[in-house]
């Protein structure tokens, strides 16, 4: 799919999620490529976020994301439609929020760390599944919204023409 449409659905569907650790795999590559660029980034904890000499939040190494897949990571991607002057802008952002998990079972606990990436227009091609089921399933949203309202009408014509013969 091309670029732009992507760029186009993925603004359509509001942006997608991904909790997956393969996804964080390939973001952490394209950070250590340096074809992101990372806008902001903030310890959890706050003597971490003090102290950076000692707690450097590297994004570009992998243990810094090390936690358990599906429950402790959020990775939001969406359009970031516009410049700081409101014209287009088509920057693809990932929001991430990387959560500490148990030991025994990963339940997620307290946030590790949050950024803010801006990633290269390529990467949309390595999430353009994730966006084409989100899309999907907009799209059967939309539908059933048209089937209620198509239900809705029917009942008003019936009960029109059984109580007007």
């Amino acid at each position: 799919m091309k670029t732009e449409k992507l760029f186009e659905l993925l603004t359509l569907v509001d942006g997608i999620t991904s909790r997956r650790w393969e996804t964080v795999t390939q973001l952490v590559d394209v950070i250590e490529s340096g074809g992101a660029t990372i806008k902001d980034k903030k310890w959890g904890a706050s003597y971490k976020q003090n102290n950076p000499d000692w707690y450097p939040l590297n994004l570009d190494k992998i243990g810094t994301w090390s936690t358990y897949g599906d429950t402790c990571v959020d990775l939001y991607f969406s359009n970031d439609t516009t410049d700081n002057n409101g014209h287009p802008n088509n920057q693809l952002v990932c929001k991430v929020k990387i959560y500490d998990g148990e030991m025994l079972d990963g339940r997620r606990k307290e946030l590790r760390f949050e950024a803010l990436i801006w990633l290269p227009t390529a990467f949309l091609h390595t999430i353009e599944q994730m966006i084409e089921r989100k899309f999907d399933l907009h799209l059967g949203c939309v539908y059933e919204k048209h089937l209620e309202t198509q239900r809705a009408l029917w009942i008003e014509n019936m009960k029109s023409e059984i109580l007007n013969r």
